[in-house]
């Protein structure tokens, strides 16, 4: 129990608490970054505010079998 609540904590702090060891750049001119980002936002928004979309799809789905 000791180690599980170390290992957790070392995870955290190492996340979140810990300075970055070197910058990663970001391309802010590729497109694909833009249409994942897109994507992403839509998927959140869609499932978050409209659930029974996917549910309808889900049950469709599983109906074949």
């Amino acid at each position: 129990m000791v180690l599980f609540v170390f290992v957790t904590i070392r995870i955290v702090v190492v996340m979140y608490m810990a300075a970055p060891k070197r910058e990663t750049a970001v391309d802010r001119e590729n497109p694909a970054l833009y249409l994942v980002l897109f994507l992403c936002l839509w998927a959140v928004l869609e499932l978050g505010l409209f659930p029974g979309n996917l549910l309808v799809l889900i049950r469709r789905a599983a109906g074949g079998f």
